[in-house]
């Protein structure tokens, strides 16, 4: 027996909560990967009509799995501007040690 619309958007669910892994350890590719398989499955989901009483379920399901992207996003953003902090600092220091080594050297 095949899985209902709300059973499919339920794992869906589950899978986007798993996300957070991914991006805790920037791991990018696999996230991607995920993200691009979740769009095929919510495409072949949404492939046929939903039955009218698992409407207003699943509308509830979406906007659970919306609200699960919108924290995701946010917390993908702060990574990503960690990161381009910390690469930028990281290019000061390397660029204050070569001036280092420059002055040394002319010494």
């Amino acid at each position: 027996m095949s899985k209902s619309t709300l059973e499919k958007l339920k794992d869906v669910i589950q899978d986007t909560k798993e996300y957070a892994r991914f991006v805790e350890c920037e791991n990018w590719d696999e996230l991607n990967r995920l993200v691009n398989q979740r769009q095929i499955d919510l495409e072949t989901i949404f492939s046929s009509a939903i039955p009218g009483e698992e409407k207003e379920s699943a509308k509830e399901l979406i906007l659970e799995i919306s609200n699960l992207d919108q924290e995701l996003k946010k917390i993908i953003i702060e990574k990503q501007s960690y990161s381009l902090n910390e690469h930028s600092n990281l290019k000061s220091s390397l660029k204050a040690a070569k001036n280092y080594r420059t002055i040394n050297d002319i010494s």
